[in-house]
């Protein structure tokens, strides 16, 4: 049944009415660089009028800061101020204005290759700047982009491009300007190039040298690799055509490029309709392509990026995010986020990814790297009940049940799923309530959140529910009477103003978290009394919710900007008290709306699609510290506060309005 009346449209609204408004931003840290994606790899733009920064088209990746803009003519070449710029946001392409010169960074449509375009708004002397390393990369240790750890003197100038190589790998790129620079130039140092000393063969960096013109245009295109040769680019392959067609597919039936299809709504509402679409857009933007590794691409010294033994690579599959982290990994508790839509638009590629997880043991990891199929990272409290709930989604909306006697690997589906619903009990130890360990292996940057919660036990309470149903119904007594004494031990955490406390080996500590609204609210409201849900939602609204956003933490909270974790955990905008992570959002609004908050929750959604504006839902959106910044607007969260451009999670509120809105 829908909330509101919606209409079945033919085909979605074009993909450039998507764009972002121009951002004005004032401070570098307080800003999300902008990033474009072309289903290959991630491209961000550097900070200021120029430059690229943070690109990775796997299995090379480039993190560096490189194509920025100095002027020369000056007594010492001085960099173009970044402050000034302006930034606007397209699925594939950035564009820049600045006094000085109006920038267009276009990502090509299906490889590597990148194009920025500069129209200069004065005459004078410049200088682009391009240093760094192309590196082959494996993201299956942490989350972060390549170190630049060995010195190297890896750029120089071949005849036509800059050469940027790598000692330790075969990663190589080149960049060829479309119009010959008046000179190129190669330093070992900054100083060097900065003190006008004697210019090397070979450096950490080379200049090219151009001297222009107001109106003249100035422009590079870049690719790179593990090859050895890249070849030249001078015209842009069409990204916007690719992101249209794409774009297109995603609400056709039989189309091409997925194996399912979403419904083009109208919401009666322009502010639900971008909702809607954005935070599918979102979803697209972690859509991966993966090629297969070669030989050199295999190959490092060191150890870094050695992919030796079997490989069951992931060749279509959604990734987290990035492009700051692990842009090439599927985190499982992402996963269970996108589920539900991605059981709609792409059944096939979630089965396999969900299949993925089975093969790389969710016991000891967070995700999988789809180039190579193998674990990443450590183990996440989320993982038995997020890999249960997310088969259950899949379940649910294709009716695939012949999918649970499905060999993966030597076990079924069904007794994979069984396995994992098992380490609850392992878990218990003899208790109603799980144990899902130190706060690391939660929400990390929460240090008081840990042990024996209520919203993880919620989950576990309804994976019973679900395995007494569709698991292993000659059980169903056992598992129902098990989830009856979980549900019951939940709800003794439950504080009268709404919260809940987690049950810790020193004793019970309130934690004033969304966590705990969201999980019981979703696996837990047929326990919930009309006293209970009236009391969370009170606690909701008045410490969570924000003008167009939300905390994921009371500012109330003991744990509040912790002084216990380091800096980049305190002000963390994902988990913290500062923002919230932006898949939380939109089930905030399923909870409350399941709760019969109907009116000021639709409310609610349509102040939270003005966030759209700024581009697409990310791993944060910034509340601020105070009660008074949080009544003014939420800004996409940087990486100075740890949380990437770019993040799947915001594909929640999509999953809201087609599920509890337009009851579909």
């Amino acid at each position: 049944m829908s909330v509101i009346e919606t209409t079945l449209l033919s085909r979605p609204p074009a993909i450039h009415s998507f764009a972002s408004t121009w951002l004005s931003p004032a401070r570098e840290e307080n800003f999300a660089l902008p990033t474009v994606s072309n289903f290959h790899g991630y491209l961000q733009v550097a900070w200021g009028p120029s430059g690229i920064q943070n690109w990775v088209v796997p299995p090379s990746g480039y993190p560096t800061p490189t194509g920025i803009l100095y002027r020369l003519d000056g007594t010492v070449p001085t960099r173009v101020e970044p402050e000034g710029t302006r930034y606007r946001w397209f699925p594939w392409k950035v564009e820049r204005s600045h006094p000085v010169v109006d920038t267009t960074t276009i990502f090509h449509a299906s490889d590597s290759a990148v194009t920025e375009q500069l129209t200069f708004r004065e005459s004078g002397r410049f200088g682009l700047v391009f240093g760094g390393l192309a590196r082959t990369w494996s993201f299956t240790d942490y989350w972060n982009l390549p170190p630049e750890d060995v010195p190297q003197l890896n750029i120089s100038w071949d005849g036509e491009a800059v050469l940027v190589s790598d000692t330790k790998t075969f990663g190589v790129a080149r960049v060829f300007p479309h119009v010959a620079p008046s000179a190129v130039r190669a330093y070992r140092r900054m100083d060097s190039f900065l003190s006008g000393s004697p210019a090397d063969k070979r450096g950490r960096f080379v200049v090219l040298e151009f001297e222009v013109a107001d109106g003249d245009e100035v422009s590079w295109t870049a690719v790179q690799g593990a090859a050895s040769t890249v070849t030249p680019r001078t015209i842009p392959s069409s990204g916007q055509s690719q992101w249209s067609e794409v774009w297109d597919a995603a609400f056709t039936a039989n189309n091409a490029h997925f194996s399912g299809h979403l419904p083009a709504l109208d919401f009666g509402d322009e502010r639900l309709n971008r909702l809607y679409y954005m935070s599918v857009l979102s979803c697209l933007m972690s859509r991966r392509l993966a090629p297969e590794l070669s030989d050199r691409s295999r190959f490092a010294t060191g150890g870094q990026a050695i992919w030796s033994g079997e490989i069951q690579a992931l060749s279509r599959a959604y990734t987290w995010g990035g492009s700051e982290g692990a842009p090439t990994t599927s985190f499982l508790w992402e996963v269970q986020l996108q589920a539900a839509l991605l059981a709609r638009l792409d059944p096939d590629i979630l089965r396999t990814q969900l299949e993925g997880f089975f093969r790389a043991d969710m016991g000891a990891h967070w995700g999988i790297d789809v180039l190579t199929g193998r674990g990443v990272g450590m183990r996440y409290g989320v993982n038995d009940g997020a890999i249960i709930t997310a088969c259950a989604d899949y379940l649910r909306i294709t009716k695939d049940v012949a999918w649970l006697d499905s060999l993966v690997g030597a076990n079924t589906v069904r007794e994979h799923l069984l396995r994992h619903l098992g380490q609850f009990e392992k878990l218990a130890a003899g208790q109603s309530l799980s144990d899902f360990g130190h706060s690391e292996n939660i929400l990390e940057c929460v240090s008081t959140y840990e042990h024996r919660i209520a919203s993880f036990n919620a989950m576990a309470a309804w994976c019973y529910r679900f395995a007494a149903a569709n698991l292993d119904p000659e059980r169903a007594p056992e598992y129902l009477h098990r989830a009856e004494k979980i549900e019951t031990a939940v709800h003794d955490l439950l504080h009268p103003d709404g919260y809940f406390m987690c049950d810790t080996p020193t004793g019970r500590r309130p934690v004033r978290t969304c966590l705990d609204f969201i999980y019981v609210g979703r696996f837990m409201a047929d326990y919930l009394s009309d006293h209970d849900k009236s009391a969370m939602l009170q606690f909701f609204t008045r410490e969570l919710e924000t003008a167009d956003w939300m905390r994921a933490l009371s500012l109330h909270d003991g744990d509040a900007f912790t002084t216990k974790l380091p800096y980049f955990q305190t002000y963390r905008a994902d988990h913290q008290a500062c923002g919230s992570y932006d898949g939380w959002p939109g089930w905030s609004a399923q909870v409350r709306l399941r709760f019969g908050d109907t009116q000021a929750t639709l409310e609610w959604l349509r102040r939270i699609s003005e966030t759209t504006w700024e581009g697409p839902f990310g791993q944060a959106h910034w509340t601020g510290i105070t009660e008074a910044e949080g009544q003014q607007a939420a800004t996409k969260s940087s990486f100075f506060n740890g949380n990437c451009y770019l993040e799947a999670c915001g594909v929640t509120l999509a999953t809201t309005l087609l599920e509890e809105i337009a009851g579909l």
